[in-house]
């Protein structure tokens, strides 16, 4: 893996570390095989050349949901940072279901982000 793979994976570990302080977002055992953490953080979601702003809700190290105001289609390739010093970490749209205000987003990382 190159330096920007591992660079990516250092900021994933990162923002799962910032989750872990807060509960699971479920109980053991689970219908997931990742344990998922809430994760209230404003996040860029970049979209091809556009750039949404969302809120992350939950994260495990398998991918996160976010909430978004744009509807993104399912099977797309995005990417998503926290601030601008962090690198973009690719992710792949899972499911994308409209709710009252909001799209529920879920998004799988990426094999090497």
């Amino acid at each position: 893996m190159d330096d920007q793979g591992i660079a990516k994976l250092m900021t994933i570990s990162l923002w799962l570390e910032s989750a872990r302080g807060h509960c699971r977002e479920e109980p053991t055992p689970s219908k997931r095989h990742c344990a998922r953490y809430r994760w209230d953080t404003a996040l860029e979601l970049r979209v091809g050349k556009k750039i949404h702003y969302v809120l992350g809700r939950n994260i495990s190290t398998c991918g996160i949901g976010v909430l978004s105001r744009a509807g993104v289609t399912p099977g797309r390739t995005v990417e998503l940072r926290r601030t601008p010093e962090d690198p973009w970490v690719g992710c792949r749209v899972m499911h994308n279901t409209q709710s009252v205000g909001a799209y529920r987003v879920g998004l799988a990382f990426e094999a090497g982000a």
